[in-house]
């Protein structure tokens, strides 16, 4: 009787934990001015840092990560990041919005991805600096210190290996990998399938 007792307590205090973790996440949100459509889910004690000249939109249960890293989001003024609900961004993510970063509903990312919608400065005097929207379809998988450049689409349920450097557009059902990323393999599934 007392083990159901305390285990019943535990459970409670570990709900009202994540509770204030959670609400605590979204006042830090707000007040960087962000559009918060619910509370979203927070794992960990570092809070994103934040820089939001913009606009910055999180989706229903939308979680972040920040264990032993934060996450990092700049939004330029002018530029839209968007978040769409049931995506998870991990610690030590980095996000550089200039015109637009869109991240489909049910997206994963993996720690320490980069995504980039701007090289921030010229790179050569023929190729000067380059600025173009970002986007992520439904139920993307980003992994381990992948990296996303500017004027990147990446399809429905497609899968970005570990350290991979993607320079152009992926398809939706891919699978790729390397540096500079190449698809090496496709798979089906269904339109409302979730990886997590």
């Amino acid at each position: 009787m007392l083990l159901r007792i305390h285990t019943a307590l535990r459970r409670r205090l570990a709900l009202l934990s994540e509770a204030r973790a959670n609400a605590r996440l979204s006042r830090h949100l707000r007040r960087a001015g962000c559009q918060v459509e619910s509370n979203c889910r927070f794992f960990g004690t570092h809070l994103p840092l934040l820089n939001i000249a913009g606009t910055a939109r999180f989706g229903r249960n939308v979680s972040l990560q920040g264990t032993a890293y934060p996450i990092e989001l700049q939004v330029a003024r002018g530029a839209t990041f968007t978040i769409c609900s049931g995506s998870i961004l991990n610690q030590g993510a980095t996000i550089a919005v200039t015109t637009e970063v869109f991240i489909g509903p049910d997206c994963g990312f993996g720690e320490h991805v980069a995504i980039h919608d701007t090289s921030f400065h010229d790179i050569a005097p023929d190729r000067p600096k380059r600025s173009a929207p970002v986007r992520f379809g439904r139920n993307v998988w980003l992994g381990h210190r992948a990296i996303v450049l500017p004027g990147v689409e990446i399809g429905d349920h497609s899968v970005v290996g570990a350290g991979a450097v993607v320079t152009k557009s992926l398809p939706a059902r891919c699978i790729a990998v390397g540096v500079p990323a190449r698809v090496v393999g496709t798979f089906e599934c269904p339109d409302n399938w979730k990886r997590f």
